[in-house]
């Protein structure tokens, strides 16, 4: 996290403010786009590989091989399409001509995103959470950063941001493929691709949607608003997700413990470590929300004094995010207990409902509009999931 806010910093400074908002837009144009093509296969790695012999590396490795096949067949239409149609998106969805090069170096870099994500499930999988964390958050980024200092004093002063970005997942993705690959036997009855497909998908679009859900606020403050107020939401509601560090990690972990515990039916067992990760993750949580909100200007003014116009979007972030970790890890639970459907449904009200929200009030409050309405759309999906999972499984993972 550390490293992903100095991005922030210095891509502000390496460029600007806009470039940085314009990023944004990039980076969640990205995330979108992995979870859609990635099929949502990420989750049923996790259930199958999970539910192997831990010591049958060989079986392991045939499921995500065979994941990463329907990969590399799936990314082929979307490739194509973003590449030629690059200067359409950018100025017909976007308004802006600049982004252009930007979904061009999406394209180009698209199937190193999406094999990069599979893998990463496949350690959580695996319960490698160290090899996870060394290829989710430390190596990408620090690729990145090393590649805009080199480009910026060395080389080329103008390069385009994305394809650096690009550049960096593609070196983590060939380092990720060295470092799990080993000589092994096809198993062809492993898993078929059409029961990976059949359980991949709900999935998939649940977690497509909430993630636009987390996303659709930038995307309408790029559609309505300028790039600046792009790169200060950005910034601002990203340190507010420093209050739901806690609640991400453990829900790395107890992802495949979920799974486990409801296919063998030890529904008690499976109360009681829900509760005691939510109890755990609210005591953790609540020192860095109460820095956060001390300190909130503070923090703004590191990134450059346009920054602080920030300071109520931190604000509501903060309150969101903290509902969020308060309220457990109510997307998991649902996936991992084939509830994923409704997970879909709720998901889908509460986009629906946000972007009605942006749409009245990013015209009237810009910045603040679109954390308000990010607000109550986290908080009535929690409350929802909570209510569901009364009904279903019998307790709620409130704190």
């Amino acid at each position: 996290m550390g490293l992903s806010f100095y991005i922030i910093d210095l891509v502000s400074n390496a460029y600007n403010v806009d470039t940085y908002g314009n990023f944004s837009l990039v980076q969640s144009t990205i995330l979108v786009l992995t979870m859609i093509f990635t099929l949502g296969i990420q989750n049923v790695l996790i259930i199958n590989v999970a539910t192997t012999n831990p010591d049958d590396y060989s079986a392991q490795l045939n499921i995500l091989f065979k994941a990463i096949k329907l990969i590399l067949f799936t990314s082929i239409i979307p490739i194509i399409v973003i590449y030629f149609f690059s200067k359409f998106i950018a100025l017909n969805i976007f308004s802006k001509e600049i982004l252009q090069h930007d979904f061009k170096n999406i394209a180009l870099f698209l199937l190193p995103f999406l094999l990069h994500e599979i893998i990463l499930y496949f350690f959580i999988a695996r319960k490698k959470f160290i090899s996870f964390g060394l290829f989710m958050f430390v190596l990408p980024n620090t690729f990145f950063i090393l590649l805009v200092l080199i480009c910026k004093k060395i080389l080329i002063q103008n390069i385009n941001v994305t394809l650096l970005y690009g550049l960096s997942f593609l070196i983590t993705f060939l380092i990720e493929i060295i470092y799990i690959y080993k000589p092994f036997k096809i198993i062809s009855n492993v898993i078929s691709y059409k029961e990976i497909i059949k359980n991949a998908l709900p999935m998939m679009t649940s977690g497509l949607l909430l993630l636009l859900l987390n996303t659709t606020n930038v995307f309408m403050l790029g559609i309505m608003s300028t790039s600046k107020s792009v790169g200060i939401y950005n910034a601002s509601y990203k340190i507010g997700l420093l209050v739901l560090l806690v609640l991400a990690s453990v829900n790395v972990i107890i992802g495949p413990k979920i799974a486990e515990l409801f296919h063998k039916n030890k529904i008690a067992e499976l109360k009681k470590i829900i509760h005691q990760s939510t109890y755990f993750t609210a005591i953790i949580t609540l020192p860095i929300v109460l820095f956060l909100l001390v300190f909130n200007k503070d923090l703004l003014a590191i990134l450059g004094s346009n920054y602080q116009e920030g300071s109520t979007v931190l604000t509501i972030t903060i309150f969101a995010s903290f509902f969020s970790a308060i309220s457990g890890n109510v997307d998991q639970i649902l996936n991992m207990s084939n509830n994923q459907n409704t997970l879909l449904r709720i998901n889908l009200i509460c986009l629906v409902i946000n972007i009605l929200l942006c749409y009245i009030l990013i015209p009237k409050y810009d910045i603040v509009g679109a954390a308000i309405a990010s607000m109550f759309s986290t908080v009535l999906m929690n409350l929802i999931c909570n209510i569901y999972i009364k009904k279903k499984l019998g307790f709620f993972t409130f704190f």
